[in-house]
């Protein structure tokens, strides 16, 4: 998703919650570049979009087989201890 604020401060990242901002209803993202957890107060929204994938449409043509391999690997143990 990504959220620009009144001062024109755009966030990208992947939609979470915490007990907080579920009361609050602050929306918090997980930032793409850090992993890092950003909170961004509903009252400095100017917009929220839905973007969907980070990864740039087209990338895989631009693979060999074996980088694709590699980007398939990678893509399925994210969040595993290896």
């Amino acid at each position: 998703m990504e959220i620009t604020t009144h001062d024109s401060t755009i966030y990208q990242g992947y939609k979470r919650w915490t007990q907080e901002s579920s009361t609050t209803g602050d929306l918090v993202i997980q930032d793409l570049a850090t992993g890092e957890l950003v909170t961004i107060k509903a009252e400095e929204t100017e917009e929220v979009r839905e973007t969907g994938s980070p990864m740039p449409t087209g990338l895989t043509s631009l693979l060999s087989q074996d980088q694709l391999l590699d980007l398939f690997k990678y893509v399925t143990t994210l969040g595993t201890r290896s």
